[in-house]
């Protein structure tokens, strides 16, 4: 009986690097990265953990921050970055500002309360004391619930 040879796992960052188009892009976000990096050191320290994200487009440094409030104190400091990045990028012709909201989490379902078995007793012989057939009938579908 023959032993079959056993293949070790690949990485994952191999196997996405046998792509030319996934090579590509992987590239390209590390380029953005590292000028993300790079914008951040320029720029005051409050404003950092707004400015989530940079690439350069038609000779633009392109910046997204993640409020509407900070557009305005980005754009104040855009020379002081754009001074900054000429030597590593000197075709820079301007920086524009946009908003990126982050991704919301989907909600998560709030737990349901669960009723005890004195609460639904109560809740059954109030149902009964009721002149409201409506409401009578409310707090019997509520003494149902688990």
């Amino acid at each position: 009986m023959s032993v079959k040879p056993v293949n070790k796992p690949q990485s994952l960052g191999k196997i996405l690097g046998n792509s030319g188009h996934l090579r590509g892009l992987i590239q390209q976000a590390q380029q953005n990265t590292a000028l993300l990096l790079e914008v951040h050191t320029l720029m005051p320290e409050a404003l950092r953990s707004h400015c989530h994200a940079a690439h350069i487009h038609d000779q633009q440094l392109v910046l997204f921050t993640d409020s509407p409030a900070w557009v305005m104190r980005l754009r104040f400091c855009s020379s002081q970055i754009l001074t900054g990045l000429r030597t590593s990028s000197p075709n820079l012709r301007g920086v524009r500002v946009r908003v990126q909201l982050p991704s919301r989490q989907p909600r998560q379902p709030k737990p349901r309360c669960k009723l005890s078995e004195d609460a639904r007793r109560h809740l059954r012989e109030t149902a009964a004391g009721l002149e409201n057939p409506a409401l009578a009938a409310a707090l019997e579908r509520l003494s149902r619930t688990r």
